[in-house]
């Protein structure tokens, strides 16, 4: 039964009571008028009880009145408390859609600039001749291979690695006939291209002897100190490695870095397999430093 129902109910029943009080009423007139004698103790009486009928309808009606004010506040505030917590968690999918959707466009937008990078490096790989591929190959370098698709990684890859190698045995080829010429400065630029090829293992040990070499012959025996220890602590025992660590002790020496100079004579001589390089390194310890250091 709804609210409506119910109140056109109690509504009628309060008719029905009136319309019986009214009958009483009328009752109680015919009575008076025929006894007239007990019609002003009855008319009291029946004033009295009207007046508390009337009270009682009017009280009814006033608490009724109350009461469904009172459930329509109810059902508002409701209506409003399920409103408002359906806004708020739309606000909250609404800001999780928008930071998701910001994460998928940075995401998007970057694989768009990787993407464009790989082909440009690839470019350059393949259309470019001689050395000026690598520059492909340092664009291909500087790409997190992490964030490449596994095809990407495989032909930028698989392209750059026969360009380093060409470009570095040409580099290195162009130094030693630099170095046979006396032309110092053009074997170092032709060890610097062979050293951007990313060489590893015993082609980074050819190379840094090879620009440490130029450094030295050049007199430049700052730069010459760098490669020099590289390729000593690459390379294995031979009259090579010997000669890069006598090197690297004279360069250490010229550049007024004594001390490391005779630790570096020290290392050599305990390292030295050439005759010749074991007396050089045992007379330079013996020079600066050496008193503790007993003859071989």
């Amino acid at each position: 039964m709804t609210e409506d129902e119910d109140l056109g109910k109690r509504i009628e029943e309060v008719r029905r009571e009136v319309i019986e009080a009214r009958n009483l009423t009328i009752k109680g007139d015919n009575a008076i008028k025929v006894l007239h004698a007990e019609v002003k103790a009855i008319g009291g009486r029946q004033d009295a009880f009207r007046r508390r009928a009337m009270v009682s309808t009017a009280t009814a009606y006033v608490v009724f009145a109350l009461l469904c004010a009172a459930g329509a506040i109810g059902v508002i505030a409701a209506r409003a408390q399920v409103t408002a917590g359906e806004r708020t968690r739309s606000e909250k999918q609404l800001s999780e859609m928008t930071v998701a959707m910001d994460r998928y466009r940075a995401a998007a937008s970057e694989r768009a600039q990787i993407e464009k990078t790989a082909v440009e490096a690839y470019q350059q790989m393949t259309e470019q001749k001689g050395e000026a591929r690598m520059q492909g190959v340092a664009l291909q370098r500087r790409l997190e291979s992490n964030k490449l698709s596994a095809l990407e990684k495989l032909v930028l890859t698989g392209t750059a690695r026969p360009i380093e190698k060409e470009v570095r045995n040409a580099a290195l080829e162009r130094a030693k006939v630099a170095m046979w010429n006396r032309d110092w400065n053009g074997a170092i630029a032709a060890a610097k291209v062979a050293q951007a090829t990313n060489p590893a293992g015993e082609e980074a040990a050819q190379v840094s002897f090879a620009l440490g070499n130029a450094y030295f012959r050049a007199r430049q025996y700052d730069q010459a100190i760098g490669p020099l220890s590289d390729f000593v602590a690459l390379a294995g025992k031979s009259w090579l490695h010997d000669a890069a660590a006598f090197m690297l002790v004279q360069s250490l020496d010229a550049t007024g870095q004594v001390a490391e100079g005779s630790a570096a004579a020290r290392k050599g001589l305990e390292a030295a397999s050439d005759a010749d390089f074991k007396a050089k390194f045992l007379d330079r310890v013996r020079r600066i430093g050496g008193a503790a250091v007993a003859a071989p």
